[in-house]
């Protein structure tokens, strides 16, 4: 369990940093594997957040029944707070590589002749 729990948060971790070394300066050589990852990392957090809300919200309204067993407090603390934080970090990171791409574009400046 104690290497469950250090795996996982050393998955973490990578994920938090991959980002960033996505982000660094476009002459380095590992920058498009690290840039792809990134895309990857960004679309599982994005879908994962964005599907875990919407089922979260309905169980919320009682559109899909959940056990008797379920912990009500813990699945609306999900739908409402801690599922959609996922989506958003995804999106975050969408939007950072998306920017950063066309900031390292090379800027044509036309001259007068």
């Amino acid at each position: 369990m104690i290497i469950d729990i250090w795996g996982t948060v050393a998955l973490k971790v990578a994920a938090a940093l991959l980002p960033l070394l996505a982000l660094r300066n476009p002459a380095e050589r590992p920058r498009r594997i690290t840039r792809l990852l990134a895309w990857i990392g960004a679309a599982i957090l994005t879908v994962y957040g964005a599907v875990l809300t919407t089922v979260g919200l309905l169980v919320q309204a009682d559109v899909i029944r959940s056990p008797a067993s379920a912990d009500r407090r813990a699945l609306m603390w999900h739908a409402y707070l801690w599922d959609p934080w996922f989506r958003l970090w995804g999106l975050l990171i969408a939007t950072a590589l998306l920017r950063s791409k066309t900031m390292t574009q090379p800027i044509l400046v036309h001259a007068r002749v």
